[in-house]
């Protein structure tokens, strides 16, 4: 029995738990590195414009944790006992969390990468303070 659909799905799955993990760990750099702008810089309403931007990583992290908790149900749901499934056992409602999984990790993926972008620029404009 072939299993090239369920391992492409597997493949992609894997990938996405990786790229999670490794946004997981860029953020938590961001909100050291924002914790330090706090303790080294007194300019004035400093912890209010770091606080906007702890929310912003807050609510991208729990996105993202939300987003690999689905993912490992599927990997799951693909091997189970450590066996990926054959493809004649893909089913339709296998398939649309799959369209579902690739659609919301890119426009995820979209999020964070604004978010990173904004939390970068701000850390940059304090740093020249």
């Amino acid at each position: 029995m072939s299993k090239k659909i369920a391992e492409f799905y597997n493949d992609d799955l894997s990938s996405w738990v990786h790229s999670i993990v490794f946004y997981l760990d860029e953020i938590l750099n961001l909100e050291h590195r924002l914790e330090e702008i706090i303790r080294r810089n007194n300019i004035v309403d400093i912890a209010a414009k770091v606080e906007v931007h702890q929310l912003m990583l807050d609510k991208i992290s729990g996105k993202l944790a939300e987003l690999k908790s689905d993912v490992v149900k599927l990997q799951n749901d693909l091997n189970p006992d450590g066996i990926i499934i054959s493809d004649d056992l893909i089913n339709e409602p296998i398939q649309l969390k799959m369209k579902l999984l690739t659609y919301n990790f890119a426009q995820l993926e979209k999020e964070y990468i604004d978010v990173k972008y904004f939390c970068n620029s701000f850390l940059t404009e304090m740093l020249k303070k």
